[in-house]
């Protein structure tokens, strides 16, 4: 990609200028100027500086980064933070340095001193700079120091590149949201013998094409993405054409096109040479197509969707809001397997607190742990239990020890690939008279405290355990990244994005016409994406009505049509029935605070059901279908119960306030036998005598 930028800036003539902002030591700025052939000769010497950046612009991704920092926002720093990345560069620097000591026998070797380096853990900038210093002068020559000093210098023009990733891909920035970006240990090295030296020469406004080549809109990394990932998820489609590349171009833009609306340099593909180029256009449409059908196969597939929202869950139920930074460089499965050893250990402490907490640092299974993993347990626990120096809330425990439990469920369903039912879909076309629609689903729950706060009431509701409830809700993305290429015509000021071809370029609209409607198109199904998902624990996927008519009531909206006719038609054992009768005959017959109880009572009363189906299939006598009507008595009996328990407490807690309010001894007087407790024993005899006869007849 870059040869094809430098090939067409040479083809340019002497007078086609690039104009950029250029900020001064003073902080002083100015509109600077560059010829287009001295433009490609500096390009053509930043050749290993931008393959660095492409190297090293996602190795500070941690391990489910792009899920649970940009999917389902559980944490709020970006892999593209400077500050983090610098924690990565100086963290590289320090391991090269190291190396070389230990391969020129300057030091013996100390996996120790690697191992934290891996771990990412605070770099002693001093150390290093030493080690440095022994290196350079233990060089043969001054050519090879020279040559280790030019690559160091590259190394550094590439980090001081990817410190202004995060500021460059914002929208409109003003000048002041540059942030004070952090110094580096490569550049404290280069600068120990020269204290006036300079840091990389890097312009933002200048060199800003060369993040554009690596990570922006059609850029290397979605070229790689886009052929490796349907090859490893086995995704069969038409694939594209690089032959764009040779129309790729560079620009002076300044306004909407620039992150604060100074002039800057950026990539662009020029679809007009000395005629229309229809191919660039079918090119760049087939790699839009492409990209959505990734988004929809492969990042929003529903089963992704359900792991995602799992990771998620069990990081909530243990209290983790962001990741230590030893976990940074730990691998995917690495990950889950820490998480889960946390997760036991966890519930091991709550199960014995009284013992293990007063003596944290030593007792089993703490005591077996490494440091690292120690500190995520205490961090668990602050969280959990407001535990501060072997003191901690006792009140918190029972809740505390249920989530624990919950999550070493949630990861070991997880690793087992086990995952959860969808049982509520809402589409991104969904909307109200009251104005509510997608838009304010999406706001609302791609919240992670307002899903967790979701997932636990739905689980109260229905009488489920915590980490049944699994909900998955990215936010709505508005247009394409890919629909923000930059294209150029024929006059090389004339800029626009790729989803405003025709409005820019009016004389073309004619042939633009049909380019622009199928982009525009693209750009519509893209939104069409966003779906809002929750799963169940594949142990209650039969209670899902009971959990969609609670679900409904909740957000607002009726569950997707095609997932309810779905289930409707596959009502296949005795629980689905059950719950399929409550909500469609006898819905109306109880007050909602009373499903919790009314689910409870129904779920024992078909557990002891099946108990005894369990017996007659034992005895070859089993009869496999229950009438409905068994079933119809069955719930009514449970309401009935339930609601008759309800109104006998209500009388009691009445009258216990009288009592206290009317202290004065009564008289007794004998009353007439209390009637006796409704019971479900009625139900269960209907069924009983209902399975009799079956086998009877059978």
């Amino acid at each position: 990609m870059l040869k094809s930028v430098v090939r067409w800036l040479k083809e340019q003539n002497s007078q086609y200028i690039l104009k950029y902002w250029d900020k001064n030591s003073r902080g002083e700025g100015n509109i600077d100027e560059i010829s287009a052939l001295q433009y490609a000769t500096l390009l053509e010497s930043r050749e290993k500086v931008i393959r660095l950046v492409a190297l090293l612009h996602d190795v500070t991704h941690a391990a489910y980064g792009h899920t649970l920092q940009d999917e389902i926002h559980l944490f709020s720093e970006r892999h593209d933070d400077p500050n983090r990345q610098a924690i990565f560069f100086d963290a590289l620097v320090a391991q090269l340095f190291t190396i070389w000591a230990v391969e020129l026998r300057l030091r013996s070797f100390n996996p120790i001193e690697l191992y934290q380096l891996n771990d990412l853990l605070e770099v002693d900038h001093s150390i290093i700079i030493e080690i440095s210093n022994d290196v350079f002068s233990l060089l043969p020559d001054d050519h090879k120091k020279k040559l280790i000093k030019d690559l160091l210098e590259e190394l550094e023009l590439a980090c001081i590149a990817l410190l202004h990733l995060d500021y460059l891909h914002k929208e409109k920035s003003s000048d002041e949201n540059l942030p004070e970006l952090p110094t580096l240990l490569v550049t404290q090295i280069l600068s120990k013998d020269n204290q006036q030296r300079q840091s990389a020469n890097f312009v933002l406004h200048r060199d800003a094409i060369i993040l554009d080549l690596v990570g922006n809109t059609i850029c290397a990394d979605l070229i790689d993405y886009a052929r490796r990932d349907p090859i490893h998820s086995g995704l069969k489609t038409g694939g594209f054409d690089i032959r764009f590349f040779r129309y790729l171009a560079a620009v002076s833009v300044e306004g909407k096109f620039s992150p604060d609306l100074k002039p800057c340099i950026r990539s662009a593909i020029q679809f007009f040479s000395n005629k229309m180029r229809h191919d660039v256009l079918s090119e760049v449409s087939a790699l839009l197509k492409l990209r959505y059908l990734i988004s929809e196969r492969i990042l929003f597939h529903p089963t992704k969707c359900a792991a995602g929202a799992m990771l998620g869950t069990a990081f909530q139920l243990l209290g983790l809001s962001a990741l230590p930074r030893w976990l940074y460089s730990a691998g995917d499965t690495q990950l889950l397997y820490i998480l889960k050893e946390v997760s036991f250990c966890l519930f091991q402490i709550l199960g014995d607190y009284q013992n293990i907490l007063k003596n944290f640092e030593h007792h089993f299974p703490i005591g077996t742990l490494n440091s690292k993993t120690r500190c995520l347990i205490k961090k668990c626990l602050e969280f959990l239990i407001d535990y501060r120096d072997a003191s901690f809330d006792e009140d918190k425990i029972p809740e505390a020890h249920k989530r624990v439990d919950a999550a070493y469920n949630v990861l070991n369903h997880l690793i087992s690939r086990r995952f959860p039912k969808l049982v509520y879909r809402l589409r991104g076309d969904i909307k109200q008279s009251d104005g509510t629609n997608s838009n304010t689903i999406a706001e609302e729950y791609a919240d992670p405290m307002r899903r967790y706060n979701l997932q636990r009431y739905i689980e109260q509701k229905c009488n489920l355990p915590h980490g049944s409830i699994f909900i998955h809700c990215p936010r709505r993305q508005t247009t394409m990244k890919v629909a923000k290429t930059l294209m150029l015509g024929h006059d090389l000021k004339s800029v626009s994005y790729l989803s405003d071809l025709q409005d820019i370029f009016q004389e073309e609209e004619k042939e633009l016409g049909p380019y622009s409607q199928e982009i525009k198109a693209i750009e519509e199904m893209y939104k069409s994406i966003w779906q809002f998902h929750i799963f169940v624990d594949i142990r209650f996927v039969n209670n899902r009505f009971a959990i969609s008519e609670v679900i409904e009531s909740k957000v607002g909206f009726k569950n997707d049509r095609l997932l309810t006719y779905e289930y409707e038609t596959r009502k296949e054992n005795l629980e689905e029935r059950v719950y399929h009768i409550l909500f469609t005959e006898y819905k109306d017959n109880f007050a909602p605070n009373l499903l919790p109880k009314i689910l409870s009572d129904i779920d024992e009363n078909i557990m002891s059901t099946n108990e005894r189906r369990l017996r007659y299939y034992k005895n070859g006598k089993l009869n496999h279908t229950l009438p409905d009507e068994s079933l119809r008595e069955l719930v009514k009996s449970s309401i009935e119960n339930i609601s008759y328990l309800e109104y006998k407490e209500k009388i009691d807690n009445n009258s216990n306030i009288k009592n206290k309010l009317d202290p004065k001894p009564k008289r007794k007087v004998k009353d007439d036998k209390e009637p006796k407790q409704k019971t479900s024993k009625s139900s269960e005899r209907d069924i009983k005598n209902s399975e009799e006869e079956n086998l009877t007849s059978n």
